[in-house]
């Protein structure tokens, strides 16, 4: 895991990757608690965080003289880009629920998945997550 954005400036073999994009107090999850006082570590509910899990695979790219990649690649890459989006959100609901079960988090919402690319000879999606933990943990 790593915090911000995914870098892919370049795809060899695709890349599976997961970033922080935020972590906040909640008293109320999911919603941010802005104006809560930490004067009490450990004591303001929940630390929450924004999570993407990123899927990416090499895009078709032109080959020779043609100025684009042929329908057939770019058709057989969509249905690839497609099949991987289901994976990665269905394997992640069922892992967060299985989380949530054993109570190593206290709950989660699985948000949007925004397809992403081609760029950098990559093409992917991003799935965005939230979670919250107790404060000790």
């Amino acid at each position: 895991m790593v915090p911000a954005t995914i870098a892919w400036d370049a795809c060899e073999c695709g890349t599976l990757a997961i970033a922080a994009q935020r972590f906040y107090l909640t008293m109320a999850f999911p919603t941010a608690a802005s104006d809560v006082q930490v004067t009490v570590p450990c004591r303001s509910g929940f630390l929450a965080a924004d999570l993407v899990v990123q899927v990416l695979r090499c895009a078709p790219q032109p080959v020779g003289t043609d100025l684009a990649p042929s329908c057939d690649a770019l058709s057989i890459s969509a249905e690839q880009v497609s099949v991987d989006a289901w994976t990665v959100m269905n394997t992640v609901q069922c892992l967060l629920d299985e989380l949530r079960s054993t109570d190593q988090i206290v709950d989660y919402l699985v948000r949007n998945q925004l397809f992403a690319g081609p760029a950098g000879g990559c093409v992917g999606s991003e799935l965005s997550i939230t979670i919250a933990v107790e404060q000790a943990a």
